[in-house]
């Protein structure tokens, strides 16, 4: 039978930074930080583009940054 260790629950300041302190480690991590969407393009903080053709996981494709959605978004959270 496999041994089960049990993690230390305080996180350091460096995996709290990056988030590794509220994700599974199911899915590898590059280094990678975008600042900006537009379309199917994402931006990181280097000014790099990269093609945004998957839609995730939990999320639907509807782009980055798209005009009408943006505004129509704005609008009901205003309302709320």
């Amino acid at each position: 039978m496999a041994e089960v260790t049990k993690q230390s629950s305080a996180s350091s300041p460096e995996k709290q930074r990056d988030g590794q302190h509220a994700v599974m480690p199911t899915y590898g991590r590059i280094d990678l930080t975008f600042t900006h969407g537009e379309g199917s393009w994402l931006y990181d903080d280097k000014g790099e583009a990269y093609l945004d053709f998957t839609c995730g996981i939990a999320v639907n494709n509807l782009g980055h940054n798209h005009p009408h959605l943006t505004k129509a978004l704005t609008e009901q959270v205003g309302k709320l």
